[in-house]
This record gives C-alpha cells, structure tokens and sequence, in this order.
C-alpha cells in the first residue's frame, strides 16, 4: 500500500503502532512486511513524515508485532502522539524482489480476470496464511471470493495493465 505525504517521495506502508509497551516509549509496531530487516537497529522509517531512527527492536513471535524504541522518544507520553500512526518508507528503500514476486501493495486494486476472460472483480485485500496468501477479490455485486494465491490458480500479473489473470478452481465464483 503506498501513502503520500508532504514530501516529493512516494512512501510506502511497512507498519502500523498498535500501542505502547512499557513506559520508556517503546512501540508496539504490527508489521506489513516479511521482509526480516525492515525494523533492524540503527534503521530509519518515518512515522507522521518524520524520520526516526530505530534505538531498540525485537518481533515478539507468539504475539506477531514487533516492540520499537525510536530515538526522542524516551517516556509514554511522548510516544502516545503516535498510537495508530502508519509507519512507512520512500519506496526507493524497497528492495528489488525476483521475478514474479511482488509487494502487496503492487496487487490490491488489480482487476482479476477468469479463464474465460470475464471481470471476476478488484483484489481488495491480502490475507497471509500458513500455507499460502489469500487474495480477498470484491466483484461488482456480491459477496466477497477468496482466492488461493498459488501458481496453479494465478496465471499471470500484469501490473502495466492493472491486471491478474486466474485460472479459478469450480466453486470458486
């Protein structure tokens, strides 16, 4: 998901704060990335357009959010401004993926075309499962249609065109 703010750069969402932790302005962070350095010490995100740099970062796993100390922000009440604050970067920062690969920002808004060359709908939205994401597509009417995101169902991507191509298993439509 991209975001723009005042500056001249396009940023890009990595995170959301869900809250403080503790009360030496540490912040709870949940993560809309995989990728494992996005919060590593020493490194900068923006949060309200201001750059901050990262003091302090651990991802607690049974919880699945990551606990960030940024540099200024050393009590609760400083840091409470930023509750529900996106987190992002410039999307220069964003590291070049492999082909076929691509952030999920890239994907929410294409237009999903079955085998048949029919408008199925928009992917709205991403879940990540275990196994494999889950594309969340809303047709024009209707309810919602939920699409495994494996190679066997989603043929081609082709984001010049805004566009994905699927090849949906019967009972999905």
């Amino acid at each position: 998901m991209k975001s723009n703010n005042n500056d001249s750069l396009e940023q890009v969402l990595v995170g959301v704060v869900i809250g403080s932790w503790g009360v030496k302005g540490h912040l709870k962070v949940k993560p809309f990335t995989d990728i494992e350095d996005r919060f590593q010490l020493g490194g900068f995100v923006w949060l309200l357009s201001e750059k901050k740099k990262i003091l302090n970062s651990r991802f607690l796993e049974s919880k699945g959010y990551w606990i960030l100390l940024f540099e200024g922000l050393d009590s609760l009440k400083k840091s409470e401004r930023f509750f529900g604050c996106d987190i992002t970067i410039p999307s220069e920062f964003l590291k070049s993926l492999p082909e076929n690969v691509f952030y999920h920002y890239d994907l929410i808004g294409l237009k999903v075309i079955n085998q048949d060359l029919e408008e199925v709908g928009i992917l709205q939205d991403i879940l990540k499962t275990g196994a494999n994401d889950v594309y969340i597509v809303q047709p024009k009417s209707g309810k919602q249609i939920l699409i495994p995101a494996i190679k066997e169902v989603i043929k081609k991507i082709d984001l010049y065109n805004a566009q994905m191509y699927v090849d949906l298993p019967i009972g999905i439509e």
